[in-house]
């Protein structure tokens, strides 16, 4: 690549910085709405009028990601690709970090390379354009990781304390990494090792008091909603379903294993293992090993929780670049500077097949099940909402989405979820959390309570009497039909 070698420093970094923004501002903009994206846009707008998790409404996640969309959760249909652009932004940060560490561990060739392949995998470009907390909770993993690592002064332990607790306030699962940290450091780390833990678990524990405050406030609520919600859900709901079996987990797994480009950064990734096997300065061992125990644990976690979808395993992908890192440089080691020409056609083709394949899904909405949920098909149903109705309309959806980018109120209990588990508890339990019931939802209906209805069919196919009695048909896109109440 002569251009690339003619081309100085800060043009590169440039250029990079450039595309990646690009190619991210595509898929904010063009993507498919995911629909947890409605559950946590709602989350986000309660909070911006005053209410609170656990304590007013149903959310059944750690805390923070609400407070942190807040600020952008009541302009309507802005608020999607506003709270996107900021859930993009940490993959951007990311690419940044990962350029840096590369660079620093082994030379700017290789840092270019790894961020190369940050930046065109197609998985982390679809699902880290979302609203989710997944990427925000990487990148501070990522920095607690990093920060403990080149750690030289106590600041240094207190800081990835730190950023270890607020991965955890954004996303569960982040537990495990941080309880990675906690080991290494208790048993991996150089003396003084109690000064180093001592000082981690403060800036822990300072940034988990988010959390904790909530569960202080409404400790049945909080328990219920980030751990008993999901063991129901996953038992009693998609279990029964006969989903995410052994075998569903190991395609899931599979899937991400045998995606293109994945394929080939695990290639490199393998190249690192003999590097366990050879003399080494120790703390360069020290970053390999923790590196693939960071990998295999969120892996491990992603396989054995319920759900287990594909998109789990893109949080792994910081760890999987970084590990091809150490492959990368034990090629150059072994004197093979440049990769071969076929690794190289390889390499084009890899990524070339991956980015159609997810254009193909993710901006053209191919999959039946996502038509619905196609920008095309979402839009002119808001349209028609905001032209015929008002901010204190109430509209009732099996998706909480509409209501929130139309403007429009939600009933009570039914914010983010609850309908798929509500079967399951007690009058009292659905009371306590703020859990609207079928029986709930039928009465609203027959006693015409809602003015607005949308509903892919599992409204009419639930509630057909009350829905058929009491509203007439509105709108109608594709499989989307907006009812309005008779008057």
């Amino acid at each position: 690549m002569k251009f690339w070698q003619g081309v100085s420093f800060r043009q590169k970094v440039f250029f990079m910085l450039s595309l990646h923004a690009g190619l991210l501002a595509i898929f904010v903009f063009f993507r498919y709405i995911a629909a947890d994206e409605g559950l946590y846009l709602s989350a986000a707008r309660e909070v911006a009028g005053g209410n609170h998790p656990y304590l007013d409404f149903a959310y059944v996640h750690p805390p923070y990601f609400p407070y942190f969309l807040a600020p952008f959760a009541d302009w309507g249909w802005k608020s999607l690709f506003l709270s996107r652009a900021l859930s993009a932004l940490p993959s951007l940060l990311l690419g940044i970090a990962l350029f840096l560490i590369a660079r620093r561990l082994w030379n700017e060739k290789i840092g270019f390379t790894l961020w190369g392949f940050w930046i065109f995998n197609g998985l982390l470009l679809a699902w880290n354009t979302v609203v989710k907390p997944a990427a925000w909770a990487d990148l501070f993993v990522f920095l607690a990781f990093w920060s403990l690592l080149e750690a030289r002064l106590k600041a240094g332990y207190f800081f990835s304390g730190l950023s270890s607790g607020m991965a955890v306030n954004l996303r569960a699962f982040m537990l495990a990494p941080a309880a990675v940290f906690f080991l290494y450091l208790v048993f991996r780390s150089e003396k003084p090792r109690m000064e180093k833990l001592f000082f981690w678990c403060i800036g822990f524990v300072l940034t988990m008091s988010f959390s904790l405050y909530f569960f202080l406030r409404e400790p049945s609520g909080f328990i219920f909603d980030n751990i008993t919600y999901h063991y129901l859900w996953g038992v009693g709901v998609v279990a029964e379903g006969g989903r995410f079996g052994f075998f569903d987990r190991l395609a899931s797994l599979a899937k991400f294993v045998f995606f293109p480009q994945n394929s080939v950064v695990l290639l490199l990734a393998a190249g690192s293992l003999p590097a366990f096997f050879n003399a080494m300065e120790n703390r360069r061992r020290n970053q390999l090993i923790l590196t693939a125990v960071l990998f295999a644990v969120l892996a491990a976690v992603f396989f054995f929780t319920t759900p287990s979808p594909l998109a789990y395993y893109v949080q792994t992908v910081p760890y999987l670049v970084l590990l091809a890192g150490f492959g990368a440089a034990r090629l150059r080691d072994g004197k093979s500077e440049e990769f071969s020409p076929i690794f190289r056609r390889g390499l084009v083709a890899a990524h070339l097949v991956s980015l159609g394949l997810i254009a193909y899904i993710f901006l053209f909405g191919q999959r039946s099940r996502d038509q619905q949920y196609l920008l095309s098909s979402v839009r002119p149903v808001i349209g028609h909402l905001r032209e015929n109705g008002g901010p204190t309309d109430t509209l009732f959806s099996e998706w909480p989405g509409y209501a929130v980018l139309a403007g429009m109120q939600l009933p009570r209990g039914t914010e983010t979820v609850g309908l798929d588990i509500a079967h399951l508890l007690t009058l009292q339990e659905k009371k306590t959390y703020h859990i609207l019931d079928s029986a709930g939802v039928d009465s609203l209906l027959r006693f015409k309570k809602i003015k607005w209805v949308v509903t892919g069919g599992l409204v009419a196919e639930v509630w057909p009497v009350g829905l058929s009695t009491n509203y007439s048909v509105s709108f109608q896109t594709g499989s989307i039909t907006v009812y309005r109440r008779n008057e």
